[in-house]
């Protein structure tokens, strides 16, 4: 197993873990090297005593707002959206999603795969107290649920589902 440290698009550093189980090979992916250090730790000893159990991919939030934000620049080029609509959800990533803590850390740096609905819904409550109006918390809520949208639909799926459909 080794830990690889690498930047999506947009500058955000994450380290991915490469290791094979009963012949799957998987790369889940931390914010930090300690949490993949720890995670190569935790599956060395359940390996040794047979209980290691292979999860699925863990990309980053961020991950899905790169691939929202280049399924939008091309519903762009098709005359599918307006340039403004696009804007208007790069805006809502960079000055309000990219902020938004979730748990110990940053939303973005979050492994998708530890989102859950409740989760999500206590990060928005924590923005309406910060007096962020009501539309822009769901404007907020819409952007989250489509960017997710895009690891549930890729291939293969990222998300089994959407953690963010039911919030509020």
């Amino acid at each position: 197993m080794k830990i690889r440290k690498a930047k999506t698009k947009s500058g955000t550093t994450f380290y991915q873990v490469s290791y094979v189980h009963k012949g799957k090979r998987s790369w889940p992916q931390f914010s930090t090297k300690a949490k993949a250090q720890a995670f190569i730790d935790k599956v060395t000893h359940e390996t040794f005593t047979n209980s290691h159990v292979t999860s699925g991919q863990t990309a980053p939030v961020a991950w899905a707002f790169e691939e929202f934000i280049e399924l939008q620049t091309e519903r762009v080029a098709d005359d599918l959206i307006s340039p403004a609509e696009l804007t208007n959800h790069e805006g809502r990533i960079r000055n309000h999603l990219s902020k938004l803590t979730y748990n110990d850390g940053l939303l973005i740096e979050t492994p998708m795969t530890e989102l859950t609905q409740n989760g999500i819904q206590k990060q928005l409550v924590k923005q309406l107290k910060k007096r962020v109006g009501r539309t822009t918390v769901k404007h907020i809520i819409m952007t989250l649920k489509q960017a997710l949208d895009c690891a549930v639909h890729d291939d293969p799926p990222k998300l089994a589902s959407n953690p963010a459909v039911g919030v509020t």
